[in-house]
């Protein structure tokens, strides 16, 4: 295999559109596309919707269905629980409860409420 031909410098679909800062952040109430999908029905994806729409773990499952739009957001501002949120809740006997000094300690944590723990 030939390193050379690897990092080269792959040319975007159009180069003659510049690249723009400007990057419009759309709302959750229209950013789910649904296709051709066998598992995931629109029923499924309405029930989503109402759980929490910014909880990273509810899209596990269903990634494949939203927009690109969707996965920005949901990237750049994903669901955060307040500092009195009760992680003890979610816990099992017999283990560790989630720790919110985490998310000071690492800016990157993500936690899901839907599974009940860090991403």
């Amino acid at each position: 295999m030939d390193v050379r031909k690897f990092s080269k410098r792959k040319v975007s679909p159009d180069p003659a559109e510049p690249c723009s800062s400007n990057v419009k952040i759309p709302n959750f109430d229209s950013s789910i596309v649904a296709r051709d999908h066998d598992e995931t029905s629109s029923n499924d994806l309405t029930a989503l919707l109402k759980l929490n729409s910014a909880d990273l773990g509810s899209y596990i499952k269903s990634f494949s269905l939203i927009s690109n739009d969707m996965r920005y957001r949901l990237i750049t501002s994903p669901f955060k629980p307040t500092s009195n949120y009760d992680f003890k809740k979610h816990v099992d006997i017999g283990k560790k409860p989630f720790r919110y000094d985490c998310f000071e300690q690492y800016e990157w944590l993500i936690y899901s409420e839907k599974l009940k723990g860090a991403l």
